[in-house]
């Protein structure tokens, strides 16, 4: 059965029935309930709201064509939403009631999360290049292809999934894009801090592991609640601003 539990703005019976018939192919798949808090993806004190119900699936009204993941709790959002609100902080204070044991490494899983985060929406999401982050000139060419892009249904309302379970001693989180994905292999830092290329470095410094799959449109980092990394020197410096 599908619990659908609606937060705020999703008034419209044709939007109830839109998001009940996306749920409704789940229900001959699945046994038992499945709670669903959903909301309107317009501020964060919404998204914050929606976090709040104790749901397995958390769903921007906007988004389309659902399928469930492996994680224990899922959030999906529309590439404009990823990018209006703030789902790093959001997402880690939900980590933070969910998984109270990880709450010494709450700002290591924020910092991967705004990088990850950034970049399934910027590259993956938008198809957006960091090359055209190398000058100023360029800047302007990449701000204005991102707000044309947004202005677009076919890339505003792409999917973003961020999911999350417990493992023995700490926890899991996924991002995952509905981009042309990409061989992380591939991305090396620049020595043009502005033009990118840092996210993946920032992203290992703050986790214990992390793993790419399909076809590079999925990253699942790991976190040990004693806050263990391999590149925990990285993180630490972030923090500093060094």
């Amino acid at each position: 059965m599908i619990l659908l539990n609606v937060i705020k703005g999703v008034d419209h019976v044709a939007d109830l029935e839109q998001l009940r018939a996306e749920f409704g192919h789940l229900n001959g798949k699945r046994r038992g309930r499945l709670d669903v808090s959903v909301f309107d993806g317009q501020d964060d004190d919404q998204l914050t709201a929606a976090l709040a119900c104790p749901a397995r699936v958390y769903l921007d009204a906007d988004c389309t064509a659902f399928t469930l993941s492996p994680a224990a709790f899922e959030l999906r959002v529309t590439t404009a939403t990823a990018k209006r609100l703030d789902l790093a902080m959001c997402f880690t204070r939900f980590l933070a009631t969910r998984f109270p044991h990880m709450a010494k490494v709450t700002d290591q899983i924020r910092h991967a999360l705004q990088e990850a985060v950034a970049n399934a929406v910027i590259h993956g999401n938008l198809g957006l290049n960091s090359a055209l982050r190398g000058s100023l000139a360029s800047l302007r060419v990449f701000a204005a292809t991102m707000e044309q892009r947004l202005s677009q249904p076919a890339y505003a309302r792409r999917p973003l999934t961020i999911g999350a379970r417990a493992q023995r001693e700490g926890v899991s989180v996924s991002v995952e894009d509905c981009g042309a994905g990409f061989d992380p292999g591939s991305v090396k830092p620049s020595s043009n801090p502005a033009a990118g290329g840092m996210g993946l470095s920032i992203m290992r410094g703050c986790s214990r592991t992390m793993v790419h799959s399909r076809d590079g449109r999925r990253v699942t980092m790991t976190f040990s609640q004693d806050g263990q990394a391999p590149g925990a020197a990285l993180y630490h410096d972030i923090v500093a601003g060094r």
